[in-house]
């Protein structure tokens, strides 16, 4: 102790977002943390189990952050007279690696990217699926083959993508509205 500060180990560090002026949340593998940076100490362990990556949603309501067991998992934060109060409130088992996580602009979806191993007579293939926030039910799939990058547009309604292929824009319901191929 020091100050009367409890300081928490952090194991492994896989991913860090900013979640306020001060406040970092930590994905670790060993835990889900907030961290206050300026103070140098813990906050809060929102969740003891191993994460390997965390975004905020822009609005600034949801930690969406997933496990190293593929599971991903949406947390309500607020903040309370200075004490931080975390809640999950949805999770969705991928089944495969997630490799990304990127929230929409108005913060009502995120988009994943989900690694499918190969087996035999199977390739492997990176596959985006978008969910809704906060309850990721009903995760729609786009129909793309090795896209591992994607970035909404500022209205969410257009998706940018890095394919296999090169480059494409696709429409919320997964219509290509542009495709640039990449050279070999």
């Amino acid at each position: 102790l020091s100050r009367g500060i409890v300081r928490f180990r952090i194991g492994k560090c896989r991913a860090a977002a900013l979640l306020t002026e001060t406040r970092i949340v930590v994905a670790s593998d060993e835990s889900l943390s907030v961290w206050d940076w300026k103070q140098q100490h813990a906050v809060a362990v929102i969740d003891k189990h191993p994460y390997r990556r965390v975004v905020v949603s822009p609005d600034d309501r949801w930690i969406i952050a997933s496990t190293v067991d593929n599971v991903l998992r949406v947390f309500q934060w607020n903040e309370e007279n200075g004490r931080l109060r975390a809640k999950m409130v949805a999770e969705w088992n991928s089944g495969d690696d997630l490799t990304l996580l990127q929230p929409s602009p108005d913060g009502r979806h995120v988009a994943v990217a989900r690694w499918t191993r190969g087996t035999a007579g199977n390739q492997s293939e990176h596959l985006i699926w978008i969910l809704p926030l906060p309850e990721l039910a009903q995760p729609q799939r786009l129909d793309l083959r090795w896209s591992n990058q994607v970035a909404f547009s500022p209205d969410g309604q257009t998706l940018a993508l890095r394919t296999a292929t090169g480059l494409a824009l696709r429409n919320r319901l997964g219509e290509t509205v542009w495709e640039q191929p990449q050279p070999d």
